[in-house]
């Protein structure tokens, strides 16, 4: 597996090495290797990806137009999310993740 680091450290004139998001470049390859990352970093990245698999629905693009009335009626549902996080969704579901790691821990299920 490919690991990245992103190591910031302050420069002498008062600055960083930042670098700006990688994925914000149109080619990866031809941004600077980070500090701490493999020197083929992108070298590994394309042998990565020539091993991928394509889903089957590569280059499928839905027209939601036969649909349209039902894509704007489940727009709504923004604001069910909104208050049914704002009644304790969260809460709720951090509990039984909880639960479900100590279960999983308890049957050495990883």
């Amino acid at each position: 597996m490919i690991q990245l680091r992103r190591d910031f450290k302050e420069t002498p004139d008062g600055g960083s090495n930042y670098v700006f998001n990688q994925w914000e470049v149109g080619n990866n390859a031809l941004t600077k290797v980070w500090e701490g990352n493999a020197p083929d970093i992108w070298e590994q990245t394309k042998e990565c990806n020539k091993s991928a698999t394509f889903s089957k629905a590569l280059g499928f693009s839905f027209d939601t137009s036969p649909v349209k009335t039902e894509v704007a009626s489940v727009s709504i549902l923004d604001e069910f999310l909104g208050k049914l996080k704002s009644a304790g969704l969260g809460t709720i579901i951090a509990e039984k993740q909880k639960q479900l790691n100590a279960w999983a821990k308890a049957n050495n299920i990883q």
